[in-house]
């Protein structure tokens, strides 16, 4: 991402944040009877901001690491 937007790029100014990890796990989800009732999805994301940066900007940054997950869910309604 660095090297397609070089210009506006400045080491001296700018931080370079990295998410080093985000994992999506799909488990069934059994009902009291054992049966199988729906699917429990956990996501879990690292994100070092290697600076200071606003609680706005880190929680848009999740909301993003989380999108694909929405439309997994989007595609699931829709063939249902």
């Amino acid at each position: 991402m660095v090297e397609a937007n070089k210009e506006h790029y400045q080491p001296e100014n700018d931080v370079q944040a990295e998410c080093s990890f985000d994992f999506f796990r799909f488990t069934e989800m059994l009902d009291s009877c054992g049966d199988v009732c729906g699917t429990e999805v956990t996501q879990l994301v690292q994100i070092d901001p290697k600076g200071d940066i606003p609680e706005i900007i880190t929680s848009w940054l999740i909301e993003w690491l989380a999108e694909p997950l929405g439309l997994i869910f989007k595609e699931i309604k829709l063939r249902r």
